[in-house]
């Protein structure tokens, strides 16, 4: 074929390959558009998940009767006028490409009125033809109307999923939209039926619980911080709501949801020692950053940020919800987050939540919450069971204890303090270890040298993608270099900035496991009541560092109960 140039029908549907690709897509620009209208109330209805009907109703400011055909045209925008304003952007959409590539692949008509307008205008888009604007009735704001997606893009259309399950996403599109902006009433009706409703509010939990239910909030504590002009609010769901997928895992940046790997593993890595492996934390993180200081054009969807230099972002979300999760006794619950009772889900009276692995399914048993345990008297009396368990007698019931989880955390707890508290010793290598990486790592490795001795690790460039290894932290042992160079390699791309506990984080947590006292050891009196005091001294031990519940009690109302003697 010879070069030439394609139609613009043609060029606005190629373009509307990266911006639409799914009914969810339709909603999504459409509502950013609302939302930057400055509206107090949306309105979304859906047909058949959206693929027959998406329409979009605000009472924002409206689009002038005269620049709805700019409204329609590629690459036309009231957010931004010249290439300065992409280096801080405040709005939610600013490309100008989202309703010219909408229309060009749909049954598109947008109708609206200003304030102070008697009366409001219509544009209608088919095929790439445009007709109007024409005078219509209309209330202050717009509405947009996408029929038939894809109707002239039947390979497109192929791609699409079940009507639920395009009706799901969109769903959840106006879910998260709602959850950042409590300020604005959202309505969601599919087919006919309303499917969601929220008022206008101020109190974000509140709304969480609206949007997502009741169960998901239940429990859960809220944190608010601010740091070199950088503010940060989270909703942090209890471990028993934790799930094995990372969808209820949301991020915010300026009001806009963002899927950013290195803020989905800050707060993944803040819940680690509550949750067992495979599980991931039910929470919302908002963050307010200067614009400035945020790339937000490096995704056609707009789906991904870019934090300008060394803002040191996702290290302070991470440190921030680590010591809200650490908090004795967090705002709005009347016992610990963390407290072994709250972590099994016996409140509700089932098992179901609780992590895995956890094997005692004890339906009804209500264990209430309980102080940290008094310090056991000496020749206090106990019973070991299987070489693993620890029973013994507990205020008015009893508590059984697993040796090994709790003996694990004692352990990473001190590792943890060793390298928290910079007295990490290096141990020097007589004959340095060359260790091949990929050359991306190697660089990674290369710019942090002053984290990597902090946690006593002395790395140099050996050429290429190979680096010589000539100290590890004595705490450490025999370790394998090129596993735990994989590790903090991990640690420095989720982090900009690590500090030295996360860069060990891994390797800390299996060296707490191969030091600790084991499951099948047979313990004495005295290194039973050595490892419950040692207990008493760590800040954290309700749960090992794999998230698994060290304790269960139970009282004398739950044997009672059991035994069917009340």
């Amino acid at each position: 074929m010879t070069i030439q140039v394609l139609p613009r029908v043609l060029v606005d549907q190629i373009a509307a390959g990266e911006v639409v690709e799914r009914p969810a897509s339709v909603v999504k620009e459409l509502v950013d558009n609302a939302v930057d209208a400055g509206s107090v109330r949306i309105e979304v209805e859906l047909a058949e998940g959206g693929t027959r009907l998406v329409r979009v109703t605000d009472d924002g400011s409206g689009v002038p009767a005269d620049e709805l055909a700019l409204a329609v045209a590629p690459h036309a925008t009231s957010k931004i006028g010249a290439i300065e304003d992409l280096e801080s952007i405040g709005s939610l959409g600013f490309r100008g490409e989202a309703l010219a590539s909408i229309a060009s692949v749909s049954r598109f008509r947008m109708v609206s009125r200003v304030e102070g307008s008697i009366e409001g205008a219509e544009i209608a888009v088919e095929g790439g033809g445009v007709s109007g604007p024409r005078p219509a009735a209309s209330p202050q704001g717009t509405q947009v109307e996408v029929r038939d997606l894809f109707f002239n893009v039947p390979a497109r259309a192929r791609f699409l999923k079940t009507v639920r399950t395009e009706a799901s996403r969109c769903i959840d599109v106006c879910q998260q939209m709602g959850l950042s902006f409590p300020e604005i009433g959202w309505r969601v009706v599919h087919d006919g039926r309303e499917v969601l409703e929220a008022a206008p509010g101020s109190d974000r939990m509140e709304r969480w619980a609206v949007l997502f239910g009741a169960g998901l909030a239940e429990g859960a504590v809220q944190l608010f911080a601010e740091a070199d002009g950088i503010s940060l609010e989270a909703l942090l769901g209890a471990p028993a709501a934790a799930r094995g997928d990372t969808r209820r895992l949301l991020c915010f940046v300026n009001g806009r949801p963002v899927r950013d790997p290195g803020l989905i593993a800050a707060v993944r890595g803040a819940y680690r020692d509550f949750l067992p492996p495979g599980r991931s934390p039910v929470a919302c993180v908002f963050l307010g950053v200067d614009p400035a200081r945020v790339d937000v054009n490096v995704h056609p969807r707009k789906a991904e940020v870019r934090f300008r230099g060394d803002t040191g972002v996702v290290g302070f979300v991470r440190a921030r919800l680590t010591e809200r999760l650490r908090s004795e006794r967090p705002v709005g619950q009347s016992r610990p987050l963390m407290e072994p009772s709250s972590a099994l889900s016996f409140g509700s009276g089932t098992a179901e939540a609780a992590p895995a692995g956890f094997a005692a399914q004890l339906p009804g048993l209500d264990v209430p919450p309980s102080p940290r345990p008094a310090p056991m008297a000496s020749g206090a009396a106990f019973m070991q069971v299987q070489g693993c368990y620890l029973v013994r007698e507990w205020g008015d019931g009893m508590e059984v204890i697993d040796q090994h989880a709790l003996a694990e955390r004692i352990a990473y707890e001190d590792l943890k303090r060793q390298v928290q508290d910079r007295t990490v010793e290096a141990q020097r290598l007589l004959v340095p270890e060359v260790v091949e990486i990929e050359p991306a790592d190697a660089a990674l490795l290369e710019g942090a040298e002053e984290g990597l001795r902090a946690a006593g690790l002395e790395v140099e460039p050996f050429g290429g993608g190979t680096v010589r290894l000539r100290s590890l932290p004595a705490l450490l042992g025999q370790t394998d270099a090129q596993q735990l160079l994989g590790h903090v390699v991990e640690a420095l791309r989720a982090e900009q900035d690590p500090d030295p506990v996360h860069l060990l984080e891994e390797v800390l947590h299996r060296r707490a496991c191969r030091s600790s006292v084991r499951a099948g050891d047979r313990l004495v009196p005295e290194e039973v009541e050595a490892l419950l005091r040692r207990a008493e001294e760590v800040p954290v031990e309700a749960t090992c560092p794999h998230g698994r519940p060290t304790r269960v009690r139970l009282t004398a109302r739950d044997l009672e109960r059991a035994f069917l003697r009340s």
